[in-house]
């Protein structure tokens, strides 16, 4: 039984509280190889803790140990996970295999059955916060900062709640996702389906490099419409907002309205023109205000050769849209969703 080291009320008015365990470190099952993983300049992008959550209306009596077990087992093939972010000789970010500081694994219990948390595909980041384990000690101390961590919630009635947080600069949500499936397996009982790739030199840049056309990602906007004042002044508010089927029906046939790639606009394309046009109306933008979204395409397979299958880390590049505000709010939407097409397919 956790020990309530870490009781929580939600300030939203909910009376979820969560008592978690003090957490202990998962090493893998078997002796696991030293040294150092090579991180590209795409892993480089982000250090950013990705939280998630995985949630199972009904559970055994010995499921936290199944998943504590699996996770030692799986940590085997996943082994760079229990190491800690260093510095290689010139400078750049390396995983420390060396410092096996283990995966932090905290055991907790909810007041409250999985129906009272409502929509998970939308939850509350108060409550994800505490499904979530995560060290606030650490975040701003790299070297010892944990690459990922586990937190498994047992509920009333029997639901259970996996959350977890990865160090962005690990993996992309692919490579997450195979994760949590080569985790899933053991704890089943069955052989990795994937076998995890961790050679990520073969991701290096050519030396020199070779600028093949235009490139406008790092282009550096100006701050025309003096948006930071804005967000000094105004509160920013994080919410999430679910578009069903009939609702994406409808910003798709605004984006095709105008005859504008009926065929090959996607859903996706047409709600991110629809997001990037209404934020950039929110904060007033000028109309000379240059503006950018940016939309990530995975190149795993687009490369020749491939990445290789399993191929563990961020395979994502972010290829973007660049225009000026007045262009974005004055044209009508379908040549907005008509530009994000060009540019998600600039990704290929």
């Amino acid at each position: 039984m956790p020990s309530p080291v870490a009781a929580f009320t939600v300030g939203d008015g909910s009376s979820l509280t969560v008592e978690r365990s003090i957490p202990i470190a998962v090493q893998p099952e078997h002796e696991t190889p030293g040294g150092s993983i090579f991180l590209t300049s795409i892993d480089h992008v982000d250090h950013i803790l990705v939280s998630t959550v995985y949630c199972f209306e009904r559970s055994t009596e010995n499921a936290v140990d199944v998943v504590k077990q699996a996770l030692s087992k799986v940590l085997v093939h996943y082994y760079p996970l229990v190491g800690r972010l260093g510095k290689s000789s010139e400078g750049k970010l390396i995983v420390d295999c060396e410092k096996k500081l283990g995966v932090p694994f905290v055991e907790a219990v909810a007041n409250c059955d999985l129906d009272s948390l409502g929509d998970m595909s939308i939850l509350h980041p108060d409550v994800l916060g505490k499904l979530v384990y995560t060290d606030s000690t650490t975040q701003n101390m790299p070297e010892i900062a944990p690459l990922l961590t586990a937190q498994v919630t047992k509920l009333k009635n029997g639901g259970l709640i996996l959350g977890i947080a990865f160090n962005h600069c690990m993996s992309d949500g692919i490579s997450a996702i195979r994760f949590i499936n080569s985790w899933a397996e053991i704890a089943r009982g069955e052989p990795l389906s994937v076998v995890p790739y961790h050679d990520r030199t073969i991701l290096k840049p050519r030396i020199p490099p070779q600028i093949c056309g235009p490139y406008d990602d790092f282009v550096q906007l100006s701050d025309e419409s003096n948006m930071t004042a804005l967000y000094k002044k105004e509160q920013l508010v994080c919410r999430s907002f679910h578009f069903d089927s009939e609702k994406l029906a409808a910003v798709k046939k605004m984006a095709t309205a105008c005859g504008q790639g009926k065929r090959s606009i996607t859903s996706f394309v047409a709600l991110a023109a629809l997001v990037w046009r209404t934020r950039s109306m929110s904060l007033k933008m000028k109309p000379h205000q240059q503006t950018m979204l940016t939309l990530p395409v995975d190149f795993r397979s687009k490369l020749s050769p491939p990445v290789p299958d399993g191929y563990f880390g961020n395979a994502v590049v972010f290829p973007c849209c660049l225009c000026t505000a007045g262009e974005l709010i004055d044209e009508p939407i379908s040549s907005t969703a008509g530009e994000n097409n060009q540019g998600d397919r600039a990704g290929e």
